[in-house]
């Protein structure tokens, strides 16, 4: 668990970089830091690692103090990752993850068992990968790198910083989705900081709104699009509010409102002729890959068919929960 409270970076010249700013990433978490340009998300990011010392304020880590430790210890225990990788140009992909574990003394044949394991797991395979060049890789593959050396030594906090932020928007889409089947195989605290809105809704569990400075609202994507803490909050999604709305719906909330219709329940025993979708699915990953004559079948998390529905009947759903948040909302 990762705790900032009443954390405040000040530069000379009185700049307030951030202001008294607290809150809590649970054990196991993604949590998004997003905002505009200098609102001071990169800043809170390093605080936490001491590339940037705080100015007032604390920082803990399961209940210890940053303080607690030499920098360079807290820092073999969080793995970073950064928009420009920054992977050494005169090492091989495995030399470049293997920094940690050689820092922390591991045995030769568990850094290589190591290294070869990570460059599996994103999708990497070592015997074509490990003895290449940086500059030999495509932007995607360096960003792969780069978060399997974040991973090198097994920390369980893993701070990134506009992390795909470089790419290309195709090479981002893919490195995102890829990225994101990723965290389901591993148990880390994630610190996330972009400012790209779709990233955030999308990756995290949970997000802080940073403006001038200060923390202006944490919760849930869906708690920052139809809870707003203030005017800021409110005007912030406007640009992308329907998009956003669509991802942070799910099918299981579309199926708790409409549960009762009766065509629900005259597919539900039924036969689907598309493809298999899942309760935890966004409406906006669900329907942008549908065709309104399928029938789609939704499976819970044991795999169990839980019913059969047409993506227009999902997006009559997500319009009565869409009224129901904005309503809840208004009261």
């Amino acid at each position: 668990m990762i705790e900032l409270t009443n954390v405040s970076k000040i530069y000379e010249g009185s700049l307030k970089a951030v202001d008294d700013i607290s809150f809590t990433v649970e054990e196991g978490e993604i949590f998004g830091l997003i905002g505009t340009s200098g609102c001071g998300k990169t800043t809170t990011l390093k605080m936490i690692n001491r590339l940037e010392e705080l100015t007032s304020g604390q920082i803990f880590i399961d209940g210890y103090s940053v303080f607690d430790r030499p920098p360079e210890q807290l820092r073999r225990r969080i793995g970073y990752v950064i928009q420009n990788v920054g992977l050494f140009p005169h090492y091989s992909v495995k030399e470049n993850i293997a920094v940690t574990p050689k820092l922390l003394d591991w045995d030769p044949r568990r850094i290589n068992e190591r290294c070869d394991d990570l460059l599996q797991l994103v999708g990497m395979p070592p015997v074509e990968f490990a003895d290449r060049d940086p500059q030999a890789l495509s932007g995607g593959q360096q960003q792969r790198v780069g978060l399997a050396r974040a991973l090198a030594a097994d920390p369980p906090i893993i701070l990134m910083d506009e992390p795909f932020g470089a790419l290309d928007p195709i090479t981002k889409e893919r490195v995102q989705k890829e990225f994101k089947k990723l965290l389901q195989g591993i148990d880390k605290t994630i610190v996330l900081v972009t400012h790209d809105v779709f990233e955030a809704f999308d990756l995290c569990d949970r997000v802080g709104l940073m403006n001038n400075g200060k923390l202006q609202q944490v919760g849930t994507p869906r708690e920052l699009l139809f809870q707003p803490a203030d005017e800021y909050a409110r005007s912030f999604f406007d640009n992308h509010r329907f998009q956003l709305e669509m991802m942070s719906i799910t099918v299981g909330d579309i199926l708790e409102v409409i549960k009762e219709s009766s065509a629900l329940r005259s597919f539900s025993a039924g036969e689907g002729n598309g493809f298999s979708i899942y309760h935890s699915d966004s409406f906006f990953s669900v329907f942008e890959d549908s065709d309104p004559g399928e029938r789609l079948i939704v499976l819970n998390e044991e795999e169990e068919q839980v019913a059969v529905i047409t993506p227009n009947e999902l997006l009559e759903g997500f319009q009565q929960v869409r009224r129901m948040l904005k309503e809840g909302t208004d009261d």
